[in-house]
C-alpha cells in the first residue's frame, strides 16, 4: 500500500491493533506468515507484495496446477478482508472460478485461515456459509462461472481463478464487475492449456490490457 493511503487511512491516536493493520496493509508476506502461519515460495512473496500496492489495479498469474497459485490468491483474500476495511471503509472480495469447484476450492482455502486469526474471526456476523462470508466491514462472496452470477454483485476485488476454464463472453463479462469502485482491483489466474483463450490474450498483450504478470511458478 502506498504511504499516501496510508496516511489517508490511519488515525493519530493509533491502538495496536490500527499499527497492527498499518504494518500488514504495507507487507502482506507479514501478514500470511504471522497471522495465518503460512510460509510464501519467492515467487508468491513477490506477488504479494505488488498486491500491497494500491496502484497496481490488475493481475495475471499463469502457471501450471501445483504451483500454489490457488492458496496465495486464498491469501489474498484473507488480507484483503482483514487489513483493507481499516483504509478504505467496506470492502468486498468475489471469488470466481472457471468451474464452480474451482471457485470453492479456493473459497474454502479461505475460510480455513479465518479462525487462524482474530483479525478475521473477531470481525465474523455469523458462521460462513458455503458461498458468502460476512464480516463487520467486509463480505467474501463464492460465484459460479455464468454471465448472471459475475453481473449480479460489485466487489472491490475480483478474483477469477481457472479463467481457462470458463468461456470469453464470461470472462468479459466478470472484469467490469469492479468497474463501481473507486478501489476496483482484478486478478485473474489459471493454468495456460488453452491456445485460443482470452487468457492468452490478456497475457500476451498484458501491457496492452494494463496487467501485471507473474509466472510460470515452480511446483510445490
Amino acid at each position: 500500500m502506498s504511504e499516501e493511503s496510508l496516511s489517508k487511512g490511519v488515525s493519530p491516536e493509533l491502538t495496536r491493533e490500527d499499527l497492527l493493520l498499518s504494518l500488514y496493509a504495507s507487507d502482506p508476506v507479514a501478514f500470511v506468515e504471522e497471522e495465518l502461519g503460512a510460509h510464501p515460495s519467492e515467487a508468491q512473496a513477490d506477488f504479494l507484495r505488488a498486491v500491497a500496492d494500491q496502484d497496481n489495479l490488475h493481475f495475471i498469474i499463469s502457471a501450471g496446477r501445483g504451483s500454489g497459485k490457488t492458496i496465495a490468491l486464498a491469501w489474498v483474500v484473507c488480507w484483503s478482508a482483514a487489513c483493507l476495511p481499516r483504509f478504505y471503509g467496506e470492502y468486498n472480495v468475489c471469488v470466481v472460478g472457471g468451474s464452480l469447484e474451482q471457485a470453492k476450492r479456493l473459497y474454502d482455502y479461505f475460510k480455513k485461515y479465518i479462525f487462524k486469526t482474530p483479525l478475521l474471526y473477531e470481525k465474523l456476523k455469523g458462521e460462513p456459509t458455503m458461498t458468502k462470508t460476512e464480516f463487520e466491514d467486509s463480505w467474501v462472496q463464492c460465484l459460479a462461472a455464468s454471465e448472471k452470477q459475475v453481473r449480479s454483485p460489485h466487489p472491490e476485488l475480483l478474483i477469477f481463478d481457472e479463467v481457462c476454464q470458463a468461456d470469453d463472453a464470461i470472462v468479459e463479462s466478470a472484469l467490469p464487475m469492479t468497474a463501481s469502485s473507486r478501489h476496483g482491483r482484478d486478478i485473474l489466474s489459471s493454468t495456460p492449456n488453452q491456445m485460443f483463450h482470452i487468457f492468452k490474450r490478456y497475457w500476451d498483450e498484458a501491457d496492452t490490457y494494463g496487467f501485471k504478470r507473474y509466472g510460470p511458478w515452480d511446483l510445490q
